[in-house]
């Protein structure tokens, strides 16, 4: 059985806003235990891991604002050595529970909306995670990450949400090669990943697509809730892969309209975003193979992979 996968983003920082208290709450009243055991680290197996209090408002940002920006000794030495002209506060965290297959993660920047990564601009304040059991406490895991996204789709600040089988996310935006492994469609000024059995739009993205659009789907199961529209393609997650998942995908992006997503056939569509302020990024230099006599370099053009 595949993992299953989530992503929520959000326009503001999230240790400033009170997005993570929102998500202490829900996590809280959906899984009970879950909650109990709830613990913040640092990095996998962190010997230190910061045991959360569900009931006191505020634990889980406490908590992740002090594990998230924890820095070794190694990076302050850098930093001394030469100090950023721009400082700003950033990190992530894992968020482990009594369910030991499910691994959560939370990402807060003062960078907002996004981050620039090389020519790119990545989500820069997020909540994600990956659920490997088939249910958190009683509840199956696609109803738990349903229910999740409705509450966390509702906050003022969400952007854009999806929940996925692990396997449709590879099959749609991971590159592996011998050059590497990264996400594809993932640069926030050009179009939004894809489409899958999960999709949260926050009102930046209806407005761009158009509320009417969304209101004359045929092929998928609408909800339109106080601050986004839920969209759920598939009945269930691993139906991506059968005859009747790829006809559903395919009419719902036709009708949505296939500007807005990133297409792996087809990387080179002119994409639409919304205008969030960010900046174009100068082009990423070209990889440089180095030959057996270790001086030649040979360069590796990077317009055959889209990022």
């Amino acid at each position: 059985m595949s993992d299953l996968g989530f992503e929520l983003h959000f326009e503001q920082d999230l240790i400033q806003a009170d997005v993570l208290d929102w998500f202490q709450a829900a996590v809280g009243e959906l899984s009970p235990s879950f909650a109990e055991t709830m613990r913040v680290l640092e990095y996998e197996r962190d010997p230190s891991a910061a045991h959360i209090d569900v009931s006191q408002p505020g634990s889980l940002r406490d908590a992740v604002l002090a594990k998230g920006t924890r820095r070794g000794e190694t990076y302050q030495q850098l930093v001394a050595e030469s100090p950023p002209k721009y400082p700003r506060r950033f990190g992530d965290v894992l968020i482990r529970g009594k369910t030991r297959s499910t691994h959560l993660s939370i990402k807060f920047d003062e960078y907002t909306p996004a981050h620039p990564i090389g020519d790119k601009w990545l989500w820069s304040n997020s909540i994600g995670g990956r659920i490997g059991a088939e249910r958190i406490d009683r509840t199956p895991r696609q109803q738990w990450v349903r229910q999740l996204a409705a509450v966390m789709g509702g906050h003022p600040s969400f952007l854009w949400g999806a929940a996925f089988d692990s396997d449709e996310f590879r099959s749609r935006n991971s590159y592996e090669g011998p050059d590497g492994m990264w996400a594809l469609g993932r640069d926030v000024r050009r179009s939004l990943p894809g489409l899958y059995w999960l999709n949260l739009f926050g009102e930046p993205y209806v407005q761009l697509i158009g509320g009417n659009r969304f209101s004359t789907l045929d092929a998928a199961v609408v909800q339109k809730a106080a601050r986004c529209v839920i969209l759920e393609i598939y009945p269930l997650p691993a139906d991506w892969t059968s005859e009747e998942g790829r006809d559903r995908h395919a009419r719902t992006l036709r009708q949505l309209g296939p500007q807005f997503f990133y297409d792996r056939a087809n990387p080179d569509l002119e994409t639409i975003a919304p205008d969030f302020g960010l900046s174009p990024l100068p082009p990423r230099r070209p990889f440089q193979v180095v030959t057996g006599d270790g001086e030649h370099f040979t360069p590796l053009p990077r317009d055959d992979i889209n990022e």
